[in-house]
């Protein structure tokens, strides 16, 4: 089914092609036994060479879930025509950890503790920390493990399946307005940043700049309304908006995630 060898998306590891491989195999599969299949979690990158090659033989019957709605980390549904992504019976649990408040946990400390136990990375999804608790989405065959988990590192918790989503932070923004002569990566990233276009350049030589989760190779690759993009040491950004003006410029909007 499609192109496997993925010839279209440069830059792919070994790893990345035989989870791509997997993919397709498994959405074919879902539409011969007429069953939804699930991937395990992914990360943005892998999501979005997902959502590349699904698009590529024009599937349309997958959908992304984490636990929560803004999740970064999210498992993949393949299904068949007929089912209704909000009928499907994900397999993500959440797990939250209680904790005294003047006692202090990492993202780091929690992952650790979770990998402790052999469990893959895979099988965890966001880590999100709060003050006296904090909470994770795991894949429901290690769930059970996880809910015995009475202490991270030297803090005693207690371990419970619910979701607080009080605790998800909010997503803020600055907005960066700035005239640009073409939607190119190098132009874009140069505005956004505050840095010469050779300096953006150089970033991007530098493999320091992703857009939409994949690292960019060339400095003339446009950038689309929508694009998400990260330069290492400079934060994440979203080119949010754009027109052209009088004189053949354009000026652009970009959000920088705070």
């Amino acid at each position: 089914m499609g192109n496997k060898d993925f010839s279209f998306i440069p830059g792919l590891s070994d790893d990345e092609r035989i989870l791509l491989r997997n993919i397709l195999d498994k959405y074919e599969k879902s539409q011969q036994i007429y069953k939804p299949l699930f991937t395990f979690f992914l990360d943005e990158r892998k999501a979005e060479l997902a959502k590349t090659v699904l698009s590529s033989v024009k599937a349309e019957n997958y959908a992304f879930f984490g636990g929560y709605e803004s999740a970064g980390r999210c498992v993949l549904a393949l299904f068949p025509e007929g089912t209704a992504a909000d009928e499907l019976e994900w397999p993500v649990r959440p797990v939250t950890f209680t904790y005294r408040a003047v006692d202090k946990l990492t993202h780091r400390d929690i992952l650790g503790a979770l990998m402790s136990l052999d469990i893959k990375r895979e099988c965890i999804g966001d880590i999100i920390v709060g003050e006296g608790k904090s909470c994770t989405f795991v894949y429901e065959t290690v769930a059970d493990d996880v809910l015995f988990v009475s202490r991270i590192g030297r803090v005693g918790v207690k371990s419970g399946e619910d979701f607080d989503e009080s605790i998800v932070p909010k997503v803020s923004f600055k907005e960066i307005n700035a005239t640009v002569s073409s939607l190119r990566i190098d132009g874009v990233v140069s505005a956004a940043c505050g840095v010469s276009r050779d300096k953006a350049a150089a970033l991007i030589r530098s493999s320091l700049v992703s857009l939409n989760y994949k690292e960019v190779s060339s400095a003339s690759q446009k950038i689309d309304i929508g694009g998400v993009f990260s330069v290492r040491g400079y934060g994440k950004f979203e080119l949010s908006g754009c027109r052209e003006t009088k004189k053949g410029r354009i000026n652009i909007v970009v959000k920088k995630y705070l």
